[in-house]
């Protein structure tokens, strides 16, 4: 295969990505992240936890952002099944032991709120929608409302 071919565009998705006829994929905006750290002037704490191999001081919260793969690389419904093992994975804090001994002493798992914005206001819905239809619930975690920010159903 010469190099021309490889750099032959299938589909293009502006603004969100483009598929080379080999299988490649390039994204026009890049994924915005933030580095783990602790800000002494405003108390606020994050860290990073990789659950799978695959926060705000002043308002009282502890906030946890689930990096879900992405289409068109990873297809529906990947998104929402590692959204769900995210949640399930905070729920086995609950009871004090679960891997994250910060998560354990700091979290009130009994005023959880889950959220998101476009797409993943969708995906914080269906994890809210799974969550009320488990039967045996998340151990002991509460959720107590949804956030949606431009819900891209």
């Amino acid at each position: 295969m010469d190099s021309s071919s490889t750099n032959e565009v299938a589909h293009d998705f502006p603004p969100y990505f483009k598929v080379y006829k080999d299988g490649r994929i390039e994204r026009y905006t890049a994924v915005v992240t933030v580095d783990a750290c602790h800000d002494p002037s405003t108390g606020v704490q994050s860290k990073d936890v990789m659950i799978s191999s695959e926060t705000v001081s002043k308002a009282n919260i502890i906030a946890i952002s689930i990096e879900y793969r992405l289409a068109p690389e990873h297809p529906l419904p990947i998104a929402y099944e590692d959204s769900w093992a995210g949640l399930e994975w905070v729920a086995t804090h609950s009871n004090g032991l679960g891997s994250d001994l910060w998560l354990n002493d700091h979290a009130d798992f009994g005023r959880v709120f889950l959220g998101g914005e476009s797409a993943g206001a969708n995906i914080a819905h269906f994890v809210a929608v799974r969550a009320g239809s488990t039967i045996m619930g998340l151990a002991g975690l509460k959720i107590e409302g949804l956030v949606m920010v431009h819900p891209f159903f």
